[in-house]
């Protein structure tokens, strides 16, 4: 597997430092495709059966599912930002003003990342996507029907699309917690 990807490894995930956590998300998301590639080889080479459908499962469904590839841009955006300010804050000669300035420019790229990011983050993941021969569609989850107890109870309204409730129900979450999270230090500071 060393030799599939040999420029960056997967690491395990820190609780405390931002440098690693960044570390561990940049494997996935600069060498998705040779991550991909040695799970295959993995499968390919293995003898015990439990390891072989462990990795083509993890390929195929896993880092072969369009989901997945959108998550670690998404992540790798917003702890590249973070890391960059984390990084400079951390600094000797850092001064108050400086850092209050620092973190006030980390609130407004994300707050700006929120209305823009998954857009461009799309456009690498497709093209990510391709690059892997992965379909390029979000998995539709299935309909649930309530029963209706009474008449003025609404009949189940529109759905969104597969996309936009990826949209909402992570990236919307993730990029609203950073900008609270960033605001919260924002406010201790001042």
């Amino acid at each position: 597997m060393e030799d599939t990807v040999p420029y960056i490894t997967a690491n395990p995930l820190s609780e405390t430092q931002w440098e690693c956590r960044l570390e561990s998300v940049k494997a996935l998301r600069h060498q998705m495709r040779e991550i991909r590639k040695a799970l295959f080889a993995v499968a390919d080479e293995s003898w015990d059966p439990m390891v072989k459908a462990e990795a083509e499962s993890l390929a195929n469904f896993e880092v072969g599912n369009f989901e997945f590839i959108l998550a670690p841009i998404i992540w790798y955006d917003i702890l590249f930002s973070v890391n960059t300010v984390s990084k400079s804050l951390q600094s000797a000669d850092m001064q108050l003003d400086v850092a209050i300035q620092q973190i006030k420019g980390l609130v407004t790229y994300l707050t700006k990342y929120r209305g823009t990011g998954f857009h461009s983050a799309m456009i690498t993941a497709k093209e990510i996507a391709s690059a892997m021969d992965v379909e390029q569609v979000f998995k539709q989850n299935r309909k649930r029907r309530r029963k209706r107890q009474f008449d003025y109870e609404s009949r189940d309204e529109g759905r969104l699309s597969a996309e936009q409730a990826f949209r909402t129900g992570y990236f919307l979450c993730i990029t609203d917690q950073a900008v609270t999270s960033m605001n919260t230090r924002f406010e201790q500071l001042q």
